[in-house]
């Protein structure tokens, strides 16, 4: 795991809300402080049934105003970076341990939009994975699946370029694990074979 400082705060309480024409998030921030952001809903936004989901919509919100966006899959899953490049859904066969992202082809509409905003793709090995959720836990205090900690786990490998002032965003989503899977991979057997 790198040793170079890590800062930022955890969300505990938070909520996305989508009216008729605008969206908002509201977080509360450790300090109790909390932080709102209120926007229109962009056209690109109305127009797909995608975006009916908060955090497709929120992350596609945030890059409409020209951030950067990565998506990150396991090695072993990689149906959307191989859509991105094919242009087109393309089978694969999953076999990572972030079970959540292990679908066996991307869809042709997810496709197009992350094409049209410039989402670029980034893979995580099984061990980067692993140390990722290690982090969350260990650092974070978050329980989550693998596949909530490959965002993480791109930032520890260094697979994402990020300047020293950058403001960085990742998406922590799913605790869908078993105890066993959980404890192994926090004990060191990386959850692959818990018995």
């Amino acid at each position: 795991m790198s040793n170079a400082p890590i800062g930022g705060q955890a969300v505990l309480e938070g909520v996305m809300m989508r009216g008729p024409s605008t969206w908002a998030l509201a977080v509360r921030k450790p300090d109790g402080e909390i932080a709102e952001v209120n926007r229109p809903i962009h056209s690109v936004m109305a127009r797909h049934w995608l975006f009916r989901l908060p955090i497709v919509r929120g992350i596609i919100a945030l890059g409409a105003e020209g951030r950067r966006i990565v998506a990150v899959e396991p090695e072993l899953s990689d149906a959307l970076r191989r859509g991105l490049e094919a242009g087109e859904s393309v089978r694969v066969e999953p076999s990572s341990m972030a079970d959540g992202l292990s679908a066996p082809f991307a869809g042709e509409r997810p496709i197009r939009i992350c094409r049209e905003h410039g989402v670029e793709t980034v893979l995580v090995s099984e061990d980067e994975i692993v140390e990722g959720m290690r982090f969350l836990y260990g650092r974070a205090k978050l329980a989550c699946e693998p596949a909530a900690a490959v965002g993480v786990a791109a930032l520890l490998a260094g697979k994402v370029t990020v300047e020293p002032h950058d403001t960085v965003a990742v998406v922590v989503s799913g605790g869908n694990v078993a105890a066993d899977i959980a404890s192994a991979i926090l004990a060191g057997n990386e959850g692959r074979n818990p018995s």
